[in-house]
C-alpha cells in the first residue's frame, strides 16, 4: 500500500473527502441502512490508508500524531463524512493502544488498518444517569457483560465494540466481538450522518483488554480533541458558504454581503471559527507535549461545540429561507455540530472540568 498521506495530510484528506463524499453522495449514504459505504472504506484502506491513520506502523497503519490526525478530523467535518472514521479512527483505536495490551494490539489492529474490521467504543454516560454495564469472571480470560449503552456511536454496523464496564476491580475495557450475542438497535438520531444505537448486552462473551485502566481517560481525552477538530471543520465550512452566498445574493439592487448587518455577522463568524481552531490545534499539541492534556481537551470540545452550533445557525439565518429548507446542506451541519456536543460530555459538563481545575489551581 502507498502512503499519500505524508507532508500535508490534512489538504490530501480534504481532497479524499471531497471526492468520495459530495453532497449528493452524502444524501444517498444517509438513507442506507449502514448510513455508509462499506466498500468505499474498505477502498479507502487500500488507496490512502486512511483507516490506518493513527495505528502504529507495525500493526499495518501509518501512526500518525494526534495534531496529524486533528486536521483529516477538520477535513472531515468541513465534508460530513459518512464513514466510521471518529468510531474507529478517533475513538477505538487509541483505546485500544492505550491499555497496553499487546496481544489485543496484535489481533485488531491489523485488520482495522486493513480496512476489514470497523470498531467503536460503548461507554455509559455517568453523568446522563445511565447505569454501569457489569463484568464477571467466567472462564480464564472471559468474561460475561451485562447491561445497556445509549447512544453507541456506530453501534450498529462495527464488527468490534469496546465496552467500558465495572467488575470485581474496578473499571476495564472488555472486547466483545460483533458475532457473539448481544442486542444493536439502531437509533433515529438528529444527525442521519453519523449513527448511533443503544447496545444491550446479557451475559454476553467478552475478552478483558489489558489491566491498567490508567489510559482510558487520556484515550478518551483524545477523542475529544479529534471530534473538536471535526466541529472547527463543519464551523469553517458554514462559514464559507455563507460568505459565498453573501457574495452573489443580490437584494436591493446590491449583494447582501455589502450590508453593514451581513459583514458584522460574517465577521463574529470569523473570530468564532479561528479561536475554536487555535483550541482544537492548542489541545492536540498539549496531548503530545502532556502539557495539562485533559484540560486542554475539555476546553477545546465545550469552546467548539459551542461555535460550531453558533456558527451553523447563523449560517441558517443568514441564507434566509433556503437556509431552513431540508434541500439546503446547512441544517445538516447544524445536527451535526448538535449531536458532537453531545458524545462523550457536553459543553457544560467540560466547562465544568475546566472550572475544577481552575479553583485546584488557583
Amino acid at each position: 500500500m502507498d502512503e499519500p498521506f505524508g507532508a500535508d495530510v490534512g489538504e490530501l484528506a480534504a481532497t479524499v473527502f471531497a471526492d468520495s463524499c459530495p453532497p449528493s453522495r452524502i444524501r444517498e449514504l444517509m438513507a442506507t441502512p449502514a448510513g455508509y459505504d462499506p466498500e468505499a472504506w474498505r477502498r479507502w484502506a487500500r488507496e490512502t490508508g486512511l483507516p490506518g491513520l493513527g495505528v502504529p506502523a507495525e500493526y499495518g497503519g501509518l501512526g500518525l500524531p494526534l495534531p496529524a490526525l486533528a486536521d483529516v478530523f477538520e477535513a472531515a467535518g468541513r465534508t460530513l463524512v459518512c464513514a466510521p472514521l471518529f468510531s474507529t479512527v478517533g475513538l477505538a483505536v487509541p483505546l485500544l493502544l492505550a491499555t497496553g495490551d499487546a496481544e489485543a494490539a496484535k489481533r485488531w489492529l491489523p485488520p482495522i488498518a486493513a480496512g476489514t474490521l470497523t470498531a467503536t467504543v460503548a461507554l455509559p454516560d455517568a453523568a446522563a444517569g445511565e447505569p454501569a454495564v457489569t463484568a464477571e469472571p467466567h472462564l480464564w480470560n472471559e468474561w460475561r457483560l451485562s447491561g445497556r449503552v445509549e447512544r453507541v456511536v456506530d453501534g450498529a454496523t462495527a464488527g468490534l465494540l469496546l465496552v467500558v464496564a465495572e467488575g470485581p476491580d474496578g473499571s476495564g475495557v472488555f472486547a466483545v466481538d460483533a458475532d457473539e450475542s448481544l442486542t444493536r438497535t439502531p437509533l433515529m438520531s438528529l444527525d442521519l450522518t453519523r449513527r448511533q444505537a443503544v447496545v444491550e448486552l446479557l451475559r454476553t462473551p467478552a475478552t478483558r483488554v489489558g489491566t491498567d485502566t490508567t489510559g482510558l481517560e487520556p484515550a478518551l481525552d483524545a477523542a475529544r480533541v479529534l471530534l473538536a477538530a471535526e466541529l472547527v471543520g463543519v464551523a469553517q465550512q458554514c462559514l464559507d458558504v455563507t460568505v459565498a452566498y453573501a457574495k452573489q445574493r443580490v437584494q436591493f439592487g446590491r449583494p447582501i454581503g455589502s450590508f453593514q448587518a451581513i459583514k458584522q455577522r460574517a465577521a463574529d463568524m470569523l473570530i468564532k471559527v479561528e479561536l475554536a481552531r487555535s483550541a482544537a490545534r492548542h489541545a492536540a499539541a498539549a496531548h503530545e507535549a502532556d502539557e495539562d492534556p485533559a484540560v486542554a481537551a475539555a476546553l477545546a470540545k465545550a469552546y467548539c461545540a459551542e461555535a460550531a452550533a453558533a456558527v451553523a445557525a447563523d449560517a441558517i439565518q443568514l441564507h434566509g429561507g433556503i437556509g431552513f429548507t431540508w434541500e439546503h446542506e446547512a441544517h445538516l451541519y447544524y445536527k451535526r455540530a448538535i449531536t458532537d456536543d453531545e458524545i462523550l460530555g457536553s459543553a457544560a459538563t467540560h466547562w465544568t472540568r475546566v472550572s475544577d481545575h481552575l479553583d485546584h489551581a488557583f
